[in-house]
């Protein structure tokens, strides 16, 4: 889960006794630029005046139009990857908005490119920005293709841009029938390796369902049904596998020797975020030889058709371990199962799906003995290959709490406190949490608020901050929590974005001045 970490920045307005609206800014047109490159790129929603942007992506500059309808992107020092943009007015902010740095030439959908006989003319590596404007729309694109070549077309819409879509993309032969066809490959989005048989010119046709379910059965479409394409017959990276020591171990295709991964097209720029950041090891051997498993090392690895990669560790009796296995997080195509077994190949444990829709392992274990254990770690359903990989970690279950909020932006008014509602995830702490907010300007005040092991404060409490409207203040703000009179590092509150997995750590927080001071200092 990466989280997303905002500078705590403060701005002060002159703000008029007439009442504004907060900015609505939805997403962005185009929804991103090439790294190097400037560009300017139209709002969606419904921006409101004074408009200011803030980002803490590296190397990158945005500047607001004065009309509030555009956003100039500089991204002439900053590298590939996701930035989030933070739109905001004295009157609140925001959601926050991905812009996509990538290192291909980048180019915008045009119409009419329904029928394959009008597909628009783009070049083998290009990244495509698209909208599906409405209903029964198809995008199609032409490019040449050279025998031999592996064309590799890759979707970022629903995963990574919170299009309401679930895309369909398809590979046509130069007659236009249908070579290959694929769904959901990183969550909803689709992603397909295609080896060119003949020379010639072949086509890449995408279209879309509802990510959301309903009875609708033509396809689907609409002004936020932007996604952006991907099309290189050149190198491109599907995962990163990072290892203890700093190497990089790319997996893709075109892929030769000596691979500049900073500079390489592929989903790793934003994928490897979503990596625990712990030592790594890679595992490379395969058969039936057990690979040795310290705890708390992070081991890497692919599972083959019909394999079963086999780890021994050490357990002591009743010290509970906590026992992970991420694929679906890393949008890995493995659904992991895994099996805990004794000297003998006893089994004692099967740990599966964290929940409904988490297939990925995260559980505890207690062993019943001093002794030497295998933990099996194989397909659900005995798949295997390049795309089912995964990282596994086994670590002292140690006790623990997780802070959510609903919002990763709140906005207060003058006249009554802010409430802000926290929830709160136990697993095995039984200690209070001291619950309160860092980074409040001059003039806002918290009251700390305890969380009690036990009754109905130990799952939610309400946090209330204060403030006397002297001056306005927007900015970033934490909410922490901590045990009292115990050292340690504070339990940091994150809150939902836009994007599938990934968390704000950081809120945004929009305080307004009382209506008389405004006037007086106006």
């Amino acid at each position: 889960m990466l989280r997303i970490y905002l500078p705590s920045l403060f701005f002060a307005f002159l703000v008029s006794t007439a009442t504004a609206a907060a900015p609505d800014v939805s997403g962005l047109e185009p929804t991103g630029v090439q790294a190097g490159q400037s560009a300017d790129l139209v709002l969606q929603g419904k921006p409101a005046l004074p408009l200011s942007v803030v980002t803490d992506y590296p190397g990158l500059a945005v500047t607001v139009s004065e009309d509030g309808k555009s956003l100039h992107v500089d991204a002439a020092q900053a590298p590939a990857g996701v930035a989030f943009l933070r739109f905001h007015n004295p009157e609140g902010a925001s959601d926050l908005i991905p812009l996509h740095i990538g290192l291909l030439p980048e180019t915008t959908e045009t119409e009419p490119n329904n029928h394959w006989r009008d597909a628009q003319n783009v070049a083998a590596q290009t990244t495509i920005n698209g909208v599906l404007h409405a209903g029964g729309e198809v995008d199609t694109f032409g490019c040449e293709l050279e025998q031999g070549q592996t064309l590799v077309a890759a979707v970022d819409a629903n995963t990574a841009l919170a299009s309401p879509m679930d895309a369909v993309l398809q590979i046509l032969s130069p007659e236009g029938f249908v070579l290959e066809q694929v769904d959901d490959a990183y969550g909803n989005d689709p992603q397909l390796t295609f080896v060119v048989p003949t020379t010639g010119r072949y086509f890449v046709r995408l279209f879309a369902f509802p990510s959301a379910p309903n009875s609708t059965i033509n396809f689907a479409g609409g002004k936020d049904y932007q996604y952006r394409l991907t099309l290189t017959n050149g190198p491109f990276i599907d995962h990163l596998f990072e290892g203890a020591e700093g190497q990089l171990n790319p997996h893709g295709w075109n892929l030769g020797e000596g691979v500049d991964v900073a500079n390489t097209p592929g989903r790793h720029h934003y994928r490897r975020l979503l990596n625990l950041s712990l030592p790594a090891n890679v595992i490379t051997q395969g058969g039936e030889a057990p690979v040795p498993l310290t705890l708390r090392t992070r081991l890497q690895g692919h599972i083959s058709p019909r394999e079963a990669k086999r780890f021994q560790f050490t357990g002591t009796k009743s010290a509970a371990l906590r026992i992970r296995v991420r694929a679906q997080a890393l949008y890995s195509e493995l659904d992991p199962l895994v099996q805990i077994l004794d000297a003998e190949g006893k089994l004692l444990k099967e740990l599966d799906d964290v929940g409904r829709d988490n297939r990925d392992v995260d559980a505890s274990w207690t062993p019943p003995a001093d002794a030497n254990y295998t933990l099996v770690l194989q397909d659900r359903f005995g798949h295997g290959g390049e795309r089912y990989f995964f990282e596994t970690l086994v670590e002292e279950d140690q006790p623990r709490a997780d802070l959510t909020v609903t919002a990763n932006h709140f906005e207060a008014t003058v006249d009554k406190p802010l409430e802000i509602e926290i929830q709160i995830a136990r697993a095995g702490l039984q200690s209070p949490l001291e619950i309160t907010a860092t980074g409040l300007p001059e003039g806002a005040k918290v009251t700390p608020v305890i969380s009690e092991p036990k009754g109905d404060s130990s799952k939610k409490v309400t946090l209330k901050i204060e403030h006397d409207g002297s001056t306005p203040f927007s900015g970033s703000i934490q909410i922490i929590a901590t045990i009292p009179d115990a050292p340690g590092e504070p339990i940091v509150a994150t809150a939902p974005t836009k994007l599938t997995g990934i968390r704000a750590s950081s809120i945004w927080l929009t305080l307004p001045v009382k209506a008389a001071e405004a006037t007086e200092e106006k």
